[in-house]
């Protein structure tokens, strides 16, 4: 009886094994896969070390807000750095899953200016913050892996990335330091704090963002019919 066996990227044809990742015709429109925990842990392992290393002191975008008392927030050359623990993918209802471990996300801050326009424009300028996540626990993001057939290829992408982070699991350390004619006290420090708690969409969004050089990773190869 033929079968159809996927191949599912350059990164696994040498090793992944004939029995790990088939294919069987279902309907004219569709496929029965049958897929082994072996064949799945090769393709989850090469995308790792391939597509989805730790990053380190990469760009975040700059932070521009207007926040209480008419002050205006801005800070630039922000970096991020972010563990990958793990990547697994696993077969779910009409897709593959896929779930990824994060940990020990940091993000410096080194200077943060605050201005406000009274009689003359006034200013303070902090330094030397960071925001700390996940450094007790590891945390999860998760996406759904749909498959389906084009031009004899088998083609799947990265859909319904979900990852949240806990409040628990995020902290702000500093500023070191503020110094400023718009005034160095706890109400600068705080304003810098609050700043930095509302940009946790943007470090989740960033996060999210490693994602695409994994679905580069999982371009799908010709299906091949076998015996």
């Amino acid at each position: 009886m033929k079968c159809i066996r996927v191949l599912m990227s350059s990164l696994v044809l040498a090793s992944l094994a004939t029995t790990a990742l088939r294919a069987s015709p279902l309907t004219d429109r569709g496929l029965r896969l049958t897929l082994n925990s072996t064949g799945l842990d090769i393709l989850a392992k090469e995308i790792k070390e391939n597509s989805l290393e730790s990053v380190k002191d990469a760009k975040l975008p700059d932070v521009r807000e207007k926040v209480d008392y008419g002050i205006k927030v801005e800070a630039r050359d922000l970096r991020y750095s972010v563990e990958f623990t793990h990547l697994k993918i696993y077969p779910q209802q009409g897709s593959l899953g896929l779930e990824l471990g994060v940990k020990n996300i940091k993000i410096d801050v080194p200077r943060m200016k605050a201005s406000k326009k009274v009689l003359v424009n006034l200013s303070t300028t902090c330094r030397n913050t960071q925001i700390k996540i996940a450094q007790s626990k590891t945390l999860n993001l998760s996406a759904s892996l749909p498959l389906w057939v084009e031009d004899h290829n088998i083609k799947t992408k990265i859909e319904q990335v979900n990852f949240n982070i806990p409040n628990d699991q995020y902290r702000v350390v500093g500023p070191s330091s503020c110094s400023g004619g718009l005034g160095v006290g706890d109400l600068i420090r705080s304003i810098a704090r609050d700043i930095l708690k509302r940009s946790k969409q943007t470090i989740v969004d960033a996060v999210k963002d490693n994602l695409g050089r994994a679905e580069r990773s999982l371009g799908t190869g010709p299906i091949l019919l076998t015996n």
